[in-house]
């Protein structure tokens, strides 16, 4: 997988708890500090999540790739690990409303004060192809934020948030420095739909994913640069690194977020 590791970790953090489950960060002795983490699962997702073969409560995750080779019994989080794409699969599946009226899935919610206007963050599963001698395929979960309201994208308005933005809004959401928002469920429901009928939704989307793919494409390409550079590879070997094309980009969760001054 690619893209940033915490998106991965803050997905964990923000779904474990909707299903009675979850996260902690464990400071051992040995262990690189903030990185490895205890995932306790509830009874009734354990199956689901990591399967029926394993039965274990607890489950411990790194984000340091150095620690999880050296400790192949603690697994480096990424789009591969059986909890996040169990979690994964849930959310796609299951999101609902809980009991103290927390929205969760495609209807969560929270105020800000960096929007000023109704907006949402979506994140999508995006596959890649890359063509190099064996083909091989990449994946990464990313944010894309929208204003809901703002004009169409074909009418030359930009109702994309700019990505710096939209993850600084996210991190403050995981990390609790969002507020809740007191609103009606049904309201929530109803500006998500506004969202997802928007006659140029697709367009916002396709644009979102191009634009990413074209920064990987160009991440790819320095790379191989520097490694041509330094002779740490044959030229045949990197030939096709970054011929790199996007094969499909599926929603997982949408996340709808209020001005502050809702909240």
């Amino acid at each position: 997988s690619i893209g940033d590791i915490t998106i991965l970790l803050g997905f964990l953090q923000k779904a474990l708890p909707f299903f009675n489950s979850s996260i902690e960060v464990v400071n051992a002795k040995g262990y690189p500090l903030e990185k490895v983490y205890r995932i306790t699962l509830s009874e009734t997702i354990r199956e689901l999540v990591i399967g029926s073969e394993k039965k274990e409560e607890e489950y411990y995750i790194t984000i340091d790739p150095i620690f999880g080779a050296k400790n192949p019994e603690i697994e480096t989080l990424s789009l591969k690990s059986s909890v996040l794409n169990g979690v994964i699969n849930l959310v796609k599946e299951q999101g609902f409303i809980s009991e103290n009226k927390d929205f969760y899935g495609r209807t969560a919610a929270a105020s800000s004060e960096l929007v000023s206007q109704v907006s949402a963050i979506i994140y999508y599963k995006i596959r890649y192809l890359v063509k190099t001698r064996e083909t091989s395929m990449m994946e990464e979960l990313f944010p894309i934020g929208i204003k809901i309201f703002d004009e169409l994208i074909d009418n030359e308005g930009n109702p994309l948030i700019e990505q710096k933005t939209t993850e600084t809004l996210w991190n403050k959401f995981i990390n609790g420095q969002t507020s809740n928002y007191p609103g009606l469920d049904k309201t929530v429901q109803n500006d998500m739909n506004d969202l997802l009928i928007r006659s140029d939704y697709e367009i916002i989307i396709e644009k979102a994913v191009n634009d990413r793919s074209e920064i990987v494409k160009r991440n790819a390409k320095n790379l191989k640069k520097k490694l041509e550079e330094k002779n740490l590879a044959a030229v045949g070997e990197l030939k096709g690194m970054d011929d790199i094309e996007v094969i499909s980009h599926d929603p997982i969760s949408i996340t709808i977020f209020y001005p502050r001054r809702f909240s």
